[in-house]
């Protein structure tokens, strides 16, 4: 069940809402090519994101795309003229230009002179795979567009329809990541694919698909295991591109589909749906099967509207429904739209009022994701995916394999690595960076056992389809491997080792993957604890915060015997970029406490600098901003100044740093290493604890 709070910030789109904003992050498509289809022809009304906008092409072929409104009496610029590399206003002759330069003002005597303060808003426009696509955001920050091969292939490459939904674009969006329902909607009464559906027949006999959903640097993979007989699984392998695109699964050599959802506002969406083949043209009997009615449906004349549609119940047949097909409606798209366009009352689903269950986990990561990137994006994070166009190069696919392989892994999917094949693991410890974590191991698809002191902690990820434990026991039993996020290095040894602890029910062989900051000689002892009970140790501390936890952006150490480093590194991979191995048992806490020498003394430095400026005069605040890209910038000046300045620094945060500058003080102390500006920085933050000034 979604909060009320968090739906609405996910289907609000117009200027100023968070999703709105994200949107208006990356470049969209937003009309056909064959709607501006001659030089000067009639301009044409488009609206997207809440906004009005009035498209044209000009004498020189270029696509303009400005507000609909004129800036001098707001009138409507669809009644206007186009003609002469420009759109002339039919209210009193203003043109403007594809730029939106006012280029003519002809009712004013002094036109000539103040037409060049007239300018109205121009939107840049660039035409690709059959599509005039936009960019609405700020200009300092426009990407290159996505290079997903759907939006390079050629003409003859594709069969391409626009379509409007009247509904909110997620609710569709949710649609067409979800493959267990086209074993039912999408189904016959004999078991067999609608005609030209290229669904396999296992998608029918399997209902029930297991699901791995995969975080990527373009959005999230996500494949649909079933059953293909005694030795083989069928896997249907999708590709959701955030923010707009789901790539559906084909079989091999056949033209996949492609669903592009943008918002047009809040109540309604437009959909490119294009069948592509991105390494021949379409042939003959395949631009047949694209006009028979089912993979793509009969269109109203003249509009962007299904000739099937809410107003006459998608031509519902009931006789057919009855002895033919499961819904008895014709054409995919519209079956999707029956069941899309209407959730509730309203054009606009209420997921408050859902019950979800594990073959909803597709549609819980994609939510989760769009609202962690809209948060982040409301917090002055940019989007990585925007800036990384290379990244959306990936298909769809449906396959088939032998049990055991998980096809996700034949190759790169992004920055996660290996594959769930739902295999057990346990969770202890869901704080601020564990929980973050443990979710991306979910929604890789792993068969997850999450405990925690705090029962309420666990609920999170019970929603995503964890099972909760009662002891770390009991979380382990079973598991192949146990992670461990917790305080520090006696809460890891009391989960791992004391009453109903893991090492009394875990199975002989599995992983124990210490997460925690430990002192690197309390790891060694745990180690050689582990050995007794045929279970291998690996410390593996994590740096990087709770946005890189979200984003799977984290530093890893690891320590311990090579060979268990590398089975631990596939299921630290779906929360961390950087992995590195460091050496034996401790050396990846050794390696941690290094990070957080510098780390904490540079938080020091900068408290020391901040009380400097303000007792010579300087706004704290402002300082910080003007030393972004300089000498002293660094991630303490992104992360944790402004609170230093504004009295809001954690105090856990303190506390944290006088726990890893104690551990860093005493293996100093007894490897005879000098550390005089980390004992002096560690009497400071203990200062500050005694006195409340953190």
């Amino acid at each position: 069940m979604m909060k009320a709070e968090d739906n609405e910030l996910l289907v609000r789109v117009g200027p100023g809402t968070a999703m709105g904003n994200l949107f208006r992050r990356f470049w969209l498509p937003v009309m056909l090519i064959s709607e501006l289809s001659e030089a000067d022809g009639p301009p044409v009304k488009l609206r997207a994101l809440g906004e009005n906008f009035v498209a044209f092409r000009d004498s020189r072929g270029r696509v303009g795309i400005l507000d609909a409104y004129c800036t001098h009496r707001r009138a409507h610029l669809f009644w206007g003229r186009n003609e002469e590399c420009g759109i002339r206003c039919a209210y009193h002759g203003w043109k403007f230009d594809v730029d939106g330069n006012c280029v003519d003002l002809p009712n004013a005597p002094n036109g000539d002179r103040i037409k060049a303060n007239m300018k109205t808003r121009a939107f840049p426009t660039m035409e690709r795979g059959g599509m005039v696509w936009a960019y609405f955001g700020p200009e300092e920050l426009r990407p290159e567009p996505p290079e997903a091969e759907v939006f390079e292939a050629p003409d003859s490459h594709r069969h391409i329809v626009k379509m409007v939904a009247h509904g909110n674009y997620l609710q569709f969006a949710e649609g067409d990541i979800d493959s267990s329902h086209v074993s039912f909607l999408h189904s016959r009464l004999d078991g067999k694919p609608l005609p030209g559906s290229r669904l396999s027949t296992f998608a029918f006999q399997d209902r029930s698909p297991r699901w791995t959903v995969k975080p990527t640097d373009y959005g999230l993979m996500l494949a649909a295991q079933r059953d293909a007989g005694p030795d083989r699984y069928s896997w249907r392998i999708n590709q959701w591109l955030l923010p707009f695109a789901t790539m559906v699964a084909a079989p091999h050599d056949s033209p996949f589909i492609t669903n592009v959802r943008v918002p047009i506002d809040d109540e309604n969406s437009m959909q490119f749906r294009i069948w592509t083949h991105p390494d021949r043209p379409l042939n003959e009997a395949e631009r047949t099967t694209a006009n028979a009615g089912v993979i793509f449906p009969e269109m109203i004349p003249g509009t962007f509207e299904t000739a099937a549609n809410r107003s006459n119940d998608y031509l519902i047949d009931r006789e057919d429904q009855r002895h033919q097909t499961f819904t008895g409606i014709q054409s995919i798209p519209v079956q999707d739209l029956a069941v899309t366009q209407e959730q509730g009352p309203g054009p606009i689903a209420d997921r408050s009022l859902e019950k979800l269950t594990m073959s909803d986990i597709a549609i819980v990561t994609m939510r989760k994701r769009l609202l962690d990137t809209a948060k982040a994006l409301m917090d002055g994070v940019e989007p990585p995916e925007a800036s990384n166009p290379h990244a959306y190069r990936y298909g769809s696919a449906a396959r088939r394999r032998c049990r055991g392989r998980d096809p996700s892994d034949d190759r790169p999917m992004g920055r996660v690595a290996g594959g769930s094949r739902m295999i057990p693991l346990a969770w202890i410890g869901l704080g601020r960076i564990g929980t973050p974590m443990a979710e991306r191991l979910v929604s890789a698809g792993y068969n997850l056992t999450v405990f925690d002191i705090v029962p309420q902690a666990m609920d999170a990820l019970v929603t995503l389809g964890a099972r909760a434990a009662k002891s770390p026991g009991e979380a382990a039993a079973g598991a192949q491997a146990i992670f461990f996020c917790v305080s520090d290095g006696e809460a890891v040894e009391s989960a791992a080792f004391g009453p109903d602890g893991v090492a009394s029910r875990a199975p002989a062989d599995a992983l124990l993957v210490d997460h925690s900051t430990t002192h690197p000689e309390l790891t060694k002892a745990m180690s050689r604890r582990g050995e007794k009970f045929d279970l291998h140790w690996v410390d593996a501390p994590v740096s990087g915060g709770i946005l890189a936890a979200k984003n799977g952006d984290l530093a890893a150490w690891l320590g311990g015997r090579p060979e268990d480093a590398d089975r631990a590194r596939p299921f630290i991979a779906a929360y961390a970029r950087r992995i590195s191995y460091m050496g034996l048992s401790g050396s990846g806490q050794v390696a941690k406490s290094c990070n957080q020498v510098i780390v904490a003394n540079t938080i020091a430095i900068w408290a020391e600098m901040l009380a400097y400026a303000t007792a010579n005069g300087l706004d704290p605040v402002t300082l910080i901003d003007t030393l972004e890209g300089s000498g002293a910038d660094s991630g303490v000046r992104r992360t944790f100044a402004k609170g230093m300045a504004n009295g809001t620094f954690p105090e856990l945060s303190t506390r944290n740093m006088i726990k890893d500058l104690t551990i860093i003080t005493d293996l100093a102390h007894k490897s005879a290493v000098p550390m005089p500006i980390s004992s002096i920085a560690l009497e400071h933050f203990k200062t500050g604890i005694a006195r409340k000034d953190v």
